[in-house]
């Protein structure tokens, strides 16, 4: 591996078991579906974890089988992705200037939203309703993290 990156996400990876245990496993507030990969990922990030990329693995994976049984119409697909990634930055981004600058963008989001994406609106109110539970995940994880919020971003 030349040099370290992170792209967990739809079911690409496999984990040690004992590390996997103690990040807590995956998330079911992105239930039913989708994030879950990448804030597991994240989290092991944040934690100081190192990822192999392996170019001769092989996984197999029944694609879209959970969201084809869970939510059959686009809509509900729709609003279930932007729902995920909105909970996925309320409850892993600590650094306070992207905090901020998440905050300060979603009106002008929200907004542009209203003629582009009508999904992310239903998907920001949906997602309030699990702030009080974000908020109890946050402070259990604590703020102290062994790699910073820039550094993860900032690798490719």
């Amino acid at each position: 591996m030349e040099k370290p990156g992170y792209s967990f996400y739809e079911a690409n990876s496999a984990y040690d078991r004992k590390k996997l245990l103690t990040l807590g496993g995956f998330d079911d507030i992105y239930t039913p579906y989708l994030w879950e990969d990448a804030d597991l990922g994240y989290r092991a990030w944040k934690a100081g974890y190192q990822f192999i990329y392996e170019p001769k693995s092989v996984i197999y994976h029944q694609e879209s089988y959970t969201i084809d049984r869970e939510s059959k119409s686009l809509r509900g697909r729709r609003i279930l992705t932007r729902r995920n990634s909105f909970i996925f930055t309320w409850k892993n981004i600590t650094e306070p200037s992207y905090l901020w600058l998440h905050v300060l963008l979603l009106p002008v989001n929200l907004s542009i939203s209203l003629f582009k994406d009508w999904a992310r609106i239903a998907a920001f109110f949906e997602a309030l309703l699990f702030l009080p539970k974000i908020i109890r995940k946050r402070v259990a994880a604590g703020h102290i993290s062994a790699v910073s919020d820039h550094d993860i971003l900032k690798m490719k």
